[in-house]
Parts: structure tokens; sequence; C-alpha cells
């Protein structure tokens, strides 16, 4: 099992009898019609964080992944998870500044998006990842990380 509840069959299924509803709901205070497959985007904290290349970073970072995802998504909604101490008016003037793109705030619990996700995504580092993971999703990780951070090593991380 990968991460925490969300390999357990108890988790799967409180959360596949509930996701739907929760996701409509996320549709519906979007002023969007519901649709069967999304992009699930986690944020990272966009905070001074060390190995990081500059303090904007995360934030541009955050920026220029969601419009290559929203690029590619060919209008598939893409449900932004934030980070809990992350600046929301922020996020919200992002969003706002990119209109027609389907970009849905959401606070709903990873794997709840994960149910309906075609693609889980993070910038910078979020163990929400298993939530993707587990299920068999695919999962992509952005990174900016300062040119001294050591490499990465390919294996499991506690190899």
């Amino acid at each position: 099992m990968v991460g925490g509840p969300g390999g357990r069959e108890v988790w799967r299924g409180l959360v596949g009898a509930r996701a739907d509803g929760y996701i409509a709901h996320g549709f519906e205070r979007a002023g969007m019609v519901p649709q069967d497959e999304i992009v699930a985007f986690m944020m990272s904290a966009i905070a001074d964080i060390p190995h990081i290349r500059h303090p904007d970073s995360l934030w541009n970072l955050f920026l220029e992944t969601l419009d290559m995802i929203t690029d590619v998504a060919d209008g598939m909604p893409v449900f932004i998870k934030p980070h809990y101490h992350n600046d929301l008016g922020r996020l919200e003037a992002a969003i706002a500044a990119r209109p027609g793109r389907n970009l849905v705030i959401s606070h709903l619990h990873p794997g709840v998006l994960a149910t309906r996700a075609r693609l889980f995504v993070s910038n910078f580092f979020s163990t929400t990842l298993a939530d993707g993971f587990t299920p068999g999703l695919p999962t992509i990780q952005y990174s900016a990380h300062h040119d001294e951070t050591p490499p990465p090593t390919h294996a499991a991380p506690f190899s």
C-alpha cells in the first residue's frame, strides 16, 4: 500500500460513494457544466523554501504549470487545490486573468479529486501525489530548484 488510508478498501468505498456529489457541487459553485474527467492540480505552499531559485519561483512555477495544463487539457476542467495557507485572493486573481480556461478552486480531498482525474499534477512537492498514484493515475511534479540542489536519485526516497 502506498500512502495513508487511500489504499484501504473502507476509504475507497467512502470516497467512491460520495465523490460524485462533492465534485458536482464544485462544478455548480464554479458555474460550470459537470464533466466526467478533470485535471487535479495540487498547489504547493507559496513560501520561501530552501533550495528554491528565487522567492517568486514557486508562484511563477504555479502560473507556468497552470498555463501549460490548460493549453493541453483541451477544455477539460482543472480543479486547483490550494495549499492551506496560500493567498486565495492572489489565486482568484490569477484565475480571473485566464477567462474561459475552466479553472475551479477546490478544497476537496485529493482522494475525491482522484476519482474523476485523468491526470494528477503538483507544483513543487506534495504528499497528495500519493492520492493520485494509488489508483494508478499519471502523476507529474513540477519543481524550481537551485542549481546547487543535489541531483535526483531516480530511486526510492528511502534507499
